[in-house]
């Protein structure tokens, strides 16, 4: 009984390290300048929406 113990603590230890770690991760600038590149495009296409809006 406690060896079933054990090792079901172990692979619970090791399941939550595998969800806990992506989590803990620090973002980096990466995500920044995707975030930064996404606003543009967002802007560009709103600028174009507009533009047809007002062309008919």
């Amino acid at each position: 009984m406690s060896t079933f113990l054990i090792a079901s603590g172990v692979l619970s230890l090791i399941a939550m390290a595998f969800v806990v770690t992506p989590l803990l991760r620090v973002r980096d600038a990466r995500n920044v300048d995707r975030r930064a590149a996404n606003v543009a495009l967002y802007r560009e296409r709103l600028a174009e929406l507009d533009a047809a809006r007002a062309g008919g």
